[in-house]
């Protein structure tokens, strides 16, 4: 929240036609973060993907890369995680989310079940941030890039959907920096789409 500034001037010099939906976009985020509040700040991994995880001898799974843990919210890294692990869409999320909260005091389970779409929606005004800051670095190339800017305004019209705000029209192509990784095999499935035991 004390941060906000900051952030949202990463995407607004990358896509200056935003001035318009700043007080907007400011004024749903600190109404979300008056709104959203856990009981407690958990540990979280800080980097959690597909790359900082192994399945060890014993079959438990094992973290790697603890060079920036910190306190957090839970449900926010769980949303970043299901996009690294599953892809964009919460429908392919079942292999994943289900299962954290099934593990989770019922505190954390009411919270994502009245707070769900509205964390969604903050992840994605956070990668709009971290694309575009990306996006006028110095690192990577050309190609890198055009593609963080495509993804950071792919994420900005998500968080707009999500968060029921009307964006002023940007001229672009977006992409999504989290396409679908789940396989979907048609002898695991049942009918409604869960996974069969």
């Amino acid at each position: 929240k004390q941060r906000f500034h900051e952030r949202w001037l990463k995407i607004r010099n990358l896509f200056p036609e935003l001035v318009d939906a700043e007080a907007e976009t400011a004024h749903w985020f600190q109404d979300w973060c008056d709104a959203f509040a856990p009981s407690r700040y958990q540990l979280l991994h800080g980097d959690y993907h597909p790359g900082n995880l192994i399945l060890g001898q014993d079959g438990q799974v094992v973290f790697l890369d603890f060079r920036s843990p910190r306190y957090g919210f839970g449900l926010v890294e769980m949303v970043e995680a299901a996009h690294s692990f599953c892809g964009e869409e919460p429908g392919d999320w079942h292999s994943f989310v289900p299962v954290y909260l099934e593990h989770r005091d019922k505190n954390t389970r009411d919270l994502d079940a009245h707070f769900a779409t509205s964390i969604h929606a903050v992840f994605h005004l956070r990668q709009a941030d971290r694309f575009s800051d990306l996006a006028v670095g110095r690192k990577g190339t050309r190609q890198d890039h055009r593609r963080w800017v495509s993804n950071a305004l792919d994420s900005w019209q998500r968080f707009c959907d999500l968060a029921g705000i009307v964006s002023p029209l940007i001229e672009g192509s977006s992409e999504t920096a989290f396409p679908c990784r789940v396989k979907s095999s048609p002898g695991l499935m049942n009918s409604a789409g869960a996974v069969k035991s």
